[in-house]
């Protein structure tokens, strides 16, 4: 399955790779390729392209599947990020509970 980072785990794997729990790696390396990342700003989808990382454009269907997300839980983002696990058939990799409260499937 493959696996979409959240915002630390992107800066983690760039800066400090150790950070990345051996669950992430085993994962990332199981699927044969570099992880998703969510697109969101322009010259950080451009510097992951650069790096050969896979940028996720939010799509219509990414935006109608947030606002579906039942829960308390609004942070935008995160919201994105189980949206776009569950229309893509993604994992998402984080240490934030509140992304497997809003009903992802999450590693760490």
């Amino acid at each position: 399955m493959r696996v979409l980072l959240d915002t630390h785990a992107v800066i983690w794997w760039v800066t400090d790779r150790g950070k990345v729990s051996a669950k992430v790696r085993a994962r990332i390396r199981a699927s044969g390729r570099l992880p998703e990342v969510a697109a969101l700003i322009d010259d950080d989808d451009q510097n992951m392209i650069g790096l050969g990382w896979n940028s996720l454009a939010i799509s219509p269907m990414h935006a109608i599947a947030t606002a579906r997300l039942a829960g308390p839980h609004k942070n935008p983002f995160d919201r994105m990020l189980v949206a776009q696990s569950h229309v893509e058939g993604l994992i998402v990799a984080t240490v934030d509970p509140q992304i497997a409260n809003l009903g992802a499937r999450v590693v760490w």
